[in-house]
């Protein structure tokens, strides 16, 4: 078995080191053809194109014997074509991750089945997604919408993986009267599975922004009738008493005394206006759906009809 060292082609490679995109010379369109393909998403050569995953195998690394990458090098290349000069370009994508549509998942409870699902995401699922969580059950709680919705958090990194919300978060909790979420310890965002059990998805800040979207446009990239970027939000535009952009994290950089306790303070105030500013969203859609729109329905039109969110879009998902 051998590596083949890939002619001058177009690909797309995710933040992951997944190919999700591959353009082709014409020229070699046999050989594409005779390749048994399993991974990439999008092959596109000529007027032909293969897309899912009933073709692939992962362009920058394809298995094959050296008498099958000798008969490939050997035929149909003009000696003055530039497309002969052959680039190495393997090591972009070294541990490639394959990626099949995003599922529902098996594992949502039925008698949640039929609720809105919102799901918190910050860096670390240790301080302001676990205040969101708490502060928006006990408000849906307040206002009886309990069966209606439900929340959840979870981390985009997985530093915490496991841990139970910082010390810190929970003096503050205490403090501001504010039941924290028994139980809770850190879980990693699994975007397969969550952006599609969850109607909405609110992130912190910009950078909490920038790791979904990132995952979560490269889904888009295999699906593309999905749309699953629409549901990704930020917080702090709900608010209704004043204008958040951000709501950063006041765990960052570990200060430590009475100035971090003063930063945990004004983040849960600004996550308590804006999960306030968010019920009141919800029952306003509640108190105007449409016909015969459910309240699913109506949130997702709601938050359709949100202007796009502004994002720290990488170079390679940005279009021309």
């Amino acid at each position: 078995m051998a590596t083949i060292v890939m002619p001058k082609w177009r690909c797309m490679v995710s933040h992951q080191n997944s190919v999700v995109g591959l353009k082709v010379p014409e020229k070699w369109s046999s050989f594409v053809r005779s390749v048994d393909w399993s991974s990439l998403r999008s092959c596109e050569f000529g007027s032909l194109a293969y897309r899912d995953e009933r073709k692939a195998r992962c362009a920058i690394r394809v298995a094959a014997s050296t008498e099958e990458i000798k008969s490939f090098e050997g035929r149909g290349v003009d000696e003055g074509d530039d497309s002969k000069q052959n680039w190495d370009v393997s090591s972009n994508c070294v541990n490639p991750v394959f990626r099949s549509a995003p599922a529902r998942s098996p594992n949502l409870e039925a008698a949640d089945d039929g609720k809105v699902q919102i799901l918190f995401l910050s860096e670390g699922n240790v301080c302001r997604s676990v205040y969101a969580e708490a502060i928006l059950t006990d408000l849906l709680h307040q206002h009886n919408m309990q069966d209606m919705v439900k929340c959840s958090s979870k981390a985009v990194k997985d530093y915490n993986e496991g841990e139970s919300p910082d010390s810190r978060v929970v003096v503050v909790a205490e403090e501001c009267g504010l039941k924290l979420p028994e139980g809770k310890v850190s879980v990693v965002f699994d975007c397969a599975t969550d952006i599609v059990n969850a109607d909405l998805v609110l992130v912190f800040d910009k950078f909490n922004a920038s790791d979904v979207l990132k995952e979560v446009t490269i889904y888009e990239a295999v699906d593309k009738t999905s749309r699953h970027s629409g549901k990704v939000r930020r917080l702090g535009e709900f608010c209704l008493s004043r204008s958040i952009e951000d709501i950063e994290d006041p765990l960052y950089g570990n200060m430590g005394g009475p100035e971090e306790l003063e930063l945990l303070h004004e983040a849960l105030g600004h996550i308590r206006d804006s999960c306030e500013g968010l019920v009141e969203r919800l029952l306003n859609i509640k108190a105007t759906l449409q016909g015969s729109e459910s309240f699913k329905e109506g949130v997702k039109r709601s938050i359709g009809d949100m202007e796009a969110l502004n994002w720290l879009v990488p170079p390679m998902l940005s279009r021309a």
